[in-house]
């Protein structure tokens, strides 16, 4: 039986390790990290009388996060206290990690009450719990006829 190196096929880390960048892009063609926008992912959970909103904002200090409501939609934005890049620094061989801002928007529709919204932060996670308003159940009456 052959037996083949695993580490020598799929080490992507080793294979990439060794090359030099070929292309430096110029200020003009990349976008400054200031201009990007990410969106952040988020989970919904409906838990009975209200809704969790968890969305992860790694390296993001609570400070630069900024939740509005405007009308209907829940906005979700952060800055990022990430300076620009200098001409002088080094050129990344791999960047897996985002650092820049982020914003994101949810339309909470009729059915949530805006004024019982309650927001914290810890782990880099931005949890809202969004309670949903009192449906007000109409008694069945019998209107009399005259």
């Amino acid at each position: 039986m052959n037996t083949l190196n695993r580490s020598a096929i799929f080490d992507l880390d080793r294979l990439f390790r060794n090359q030099a960048p070929t292309y430096r892009y110029s200020t003009a063609e990349k976008p400054k990290a200031s201009d990007v926008v990410e969106k952040p992912r988020v989970d919904i959970s409906d838990i009975g009388e209200s809704y969790e909103l968890v969305a992860e904002l790694p390296g993001i200090d609570k400070s630069n996060i900024f939740v509005t409501i405007e009308e209907s939609d829940l906005i979700i934005e952060t800055k990022s206290a990430a300076k620009e890049a200098e001409d002088n620094k080094p050129l990344n061989i791999r960047q897996e990690r985002y650092s820049g801002n982020y914003k994101r928007s949810f339309n909470l529709g009729e059915n949530v009450d805006h004024s019982s919204i309650k927001a914290q932060f810890k782990d880099g996670l931005l949890i809202l719990t969004i309670a949903k308003k009192k449906e007000v159940v109409q008694k069945p009456t019998t209107i009399e006829i005259h």
